[in-house]
């Protein structure tokens, strides 16, 4: 029932045994309280809960939380966020007493709830489920793809089958997640996000040089690498100062600065890889491949088996619940497999007894035309 070549990923939310009612704030730090947005002394903790000992954001994440509250308030297409009871709350900021594991999470034309995070990796032969776990939902699915992919090929390689092919959404694009499977000798079908540009018009790229041309045939060399707030590789390209200082396209190509800056990724080979995958023939299949294996698994489990809502607390508790759904999943699978290969095996051997020895088939005979007259008498 299990091939093991081709793992298809996806992950959804489910809703946690808590109340978006209830979140308290974390206590904050000294640096993080000009960010909070209901003071301190305003919020009436229970008696017998106490709020979790700091905000552990960075200051940067606070500040980009802070700005986007307020455009939501100043925006008239918001509904409902300029409202006096309105929720702008944040994992960075708030939790819930009842289960401090549960996330707030909000997905695209839904309201926000607390959820946990179902990331499940399925068979493309029959549909099996090989593996489940739950995680935390205010994380990104990109960010759970290289503990999913490890234990599902050791999982693999323990029963002596081998992992080719991995297919997921484009909510699993990354570049570290892209070098991570070509280490490990996994081909990823996983679309490039849509804010990828393959090519930057009018500088084509000499990979041999690893160095970018303007139009005007100057070269941008690789000066450095750099990493950003959120832990993203990148590479910087600048042109020589005196070049564009004399160049008569500096008022469009670089009016701000003093000579033309590039940055690109530091994993745009496997980018690259990834995009001619994805427009390739094979690509479209593999993509509707995924969404007829995994999307129908986790409607199953969803509307069939109990993974509407978690009705225990805690991450431990969220991935015993999915582990038992996933696992009644197959035991139903399972049972509703036949296996041909066998029965045509038995059927063969049958053959070749009956035809070896003549007195089997006379009383297989005998034996048929004694049941049909029982049959017939009662």
């Amino acid at each position: 029932m299990v091939s093991g070549s081709v793992q298809a990923i996806d992950s959804a939310p489910i809703k946690a045994n808590a109340s978006m009612e209830r979140l308290l704030l974390k206590q904050p730090q000294e640096s993080a309280k000009p960010y909070l947005t209901t003071p301190l002394h305003d919020v009436q903790y229970p008696k017998n809960i106490k709020p979790l000992p700091l905000i552990t954001a960075p200051a940067h994440q606070l500040r980009k939380l802070e700005k986007h509250q307020q455009n939501l308030k100043r925006a008239p297409t918001a509904l409902g966020a300029s409202h006096e009871k309105a929720q702008l709350v944040s994992n960075k900021t708030h939790y819930a007493p009842h289960d401090p594991d549960a996330r707030i999470s909000v997905k695209t034309g839904k309201a926000r709830k607390l959820n946990y995070h179902c990331s499940m990796a399925v068979d493309t032969a029959q549909g099996v489920i090989s593996h489940i776990q739950a995680d935390f939902a205010d994380g990104r699915d990109s960010q759970y793809l290289p503990n999913l992919t490890g234990q599902v090929q050791s999982r693999l390689l323990t029963n002596g089958l081998s992992m080719q092919d991995l297919l997921a959404d484009a909510g699993y694009s990354n570049g570290s997640n892209y070098y991570f499977l070509e280490l490990r000798g996994i081909t990823a079908w996983i679309p490039v996000f849509g804010m990828y540009k393959p090519e930057i018009n009018g500088f084509p790229y000499d990979k041999k040089a690893d160095q970018y041309s303007c139009p005007m045939g100057k070269a941008l060399q690789f000066k450095s690498f750099d990493h950003t707030p959120d832990g993203r590789l990148l590479k910087h390209y600048w042109a020589v100062p005196s070049d564009c200082r004399q160049c008569p396209r500096k008022a469009t190509c670089a009016p701000k600065t003093r000579c033309r800056k590039i940055t690109r990724t530091a994993y745009d080979e496997q980018y690259q890889q990834a995009y001619s995958r994805q427009h390739s023939r094979q690509g479209d299949r593999m993509k509707k491949l995924r969404q007829s294996t995994i999307e129908p698994v986790f409607g199953s489990l969803v509307q069939h088996y109990g993974l509407r809502k978690i009705n225990v607390l805690g991450k431990s508790g969220a991935h015993k619940v999915m582990l038992l759904a996933a696992v009644a999943f197959n035991l139903k699978k399972y049972m509703k497999c036949k296996p041909a290969r066998a029965v045509s095996m038995a059927q063969v051997l049958e053959k070749e007894a009956i035809l070896t020895n003549p007195f089997m088939f006379l009383l297989r005979y005998a034996t048929q035309t004694t049941e049909t007259s029982v049959k017939l008498l009662v």
